[in-house]
């Protein structure tokens, strides 16, 4: 499987579900979800290796057959 999208995890809302790390090399999302299964990061100025739209789709038609 793609190291964009991880899981199944078990989630008490929505059960089964993927996980999507749209910066796999390294943590650049600063959000810090509750829910996240990622640690949390500091602010950045900029992101490095942007994950496309297509790499994603592809990752979850993927991760889903």
């Amino acid at each position: 499987m793609s190291n964009i999208i991880f899981g199944p995890i078990h989630s008490r809302r929505f059960g089964k579900s993927l996980g999507v790390d749209l910066s796999p090399g390294k943590k650049q999302c600063n959000f810090d979800c509750l829910y996240c299964e990622l640690d949390p990061a500091k602010t950045m100025d900029a992101y490095d290796d942007v994950v496309s739209v297509e790499e994603i789709a592809t990752a979850v038609k993927t991760a889903l057959d």
